[in-house]
């Protein structure tokens, strides 16, 4: 099998001082892992690290692992090696992804992949802390829509009422919008469903505490449907909560 597409690193690990295993997110593929001989240049930094973007080549032959190598396209990871913030935006969506895809999923992987690039851009051009983790948390959402955990937001999943004012519960069994008057009575096991996840819209974040109900949103589905937890967006959820 030989794979030529653009792809962006989601986890390395080292296998003595200068080869290494890397599993990459491809824009047609999805999730692969291939082995990377002399992954350092000497006096150079690698451009084999997670949340790097490059143009991958990866050949398999049956029986045995693949081999890759790779062409710089956009190392995000350097160009913020310096704003701790933003190393962590990224180095969540990558958490995310090896949560999600562990290859062979049949899918065409395009729209997510053009998605986290549109991500990914964002941090790169200096969109301020909140809106880069309002962004995050509609991606991951995406995400899970396309694994097949979708999000049923359009009206209550009980009244059918579409009234956007009116949806604000999240019912944590069926991933439905739930309005005020049906929810009220379950108020303490519902998730409060902010007017932002509904719209996708940067613009309908009220304060950060919407931003704290979306990342709790997509973690929670997250550790429900994976058994996993967002390690990387605890940090990110932590520091929101100090600005409310």
């Amino acid at each position: 099998m030989k794979i030529f597409e653009y792809a962006i690193i989601t986890n390395v690990i080292f296998s003595g001082e200068n080869n290494a295993v890397v599993k990459f997110f491809g824009e047609c593929h999805g999730a692969l892992t291939g082995f990377v001989k002399r992954i350092k240049v000497k006096n150079k930094a690698t451009i084999f690290e997670k949340g790097n973007v490059l143009k991958i080549s990866y050949f398999q032959r049956e029986g045995t692992m693949a081999t890759m190598t790779g062409e710089s396209y956009a190392l995000y990871m350097h160009s913020c090696m310096h704003d701790h913030k933003n190393m962590k935006l990224i180095l969540a969506i990558c958490e995310c992804l090896n949560i999600c895809f562990h290859g062979g999923e049949q899918n065409n992987h395009e729209k997510i992949f053009e998605n986290i690039i549109y991500y990914l851009e964002g941090i790169k051009k200096g969109l301020c802390f909140e809106e880069n983790i309002f962004n995050l948390t509609i991606l991951i959402k995406n995400i899970l829509g396309f694994c097949g955990y979708a999000f049923r937001l359009e009206q209550c999943v009980v009244t059918a009422i579409k009234d956007i004012d009116q949806l604000v519960f999240l019912s944590p069994k069926s991933a439905s919008a739930v309005c005020e008057q049906a929810g009220q009575q379950y108020y303490n096991l519902m998730l409060r469903l902010p007017r932002c996840f509904i719209t996708n819209n940067y613009l309908d974040v009220e304060n950060n505490k919407d931003l704290v109900d979306c990342i709790k949103i997509i973690s929670f589905f997250i550790d429900k449907n994976f058994n996993k937890i967002l390690n990387e967006i605890i940090w990110l959820k932590e520091k929101i909560l100090l600005a409310i």
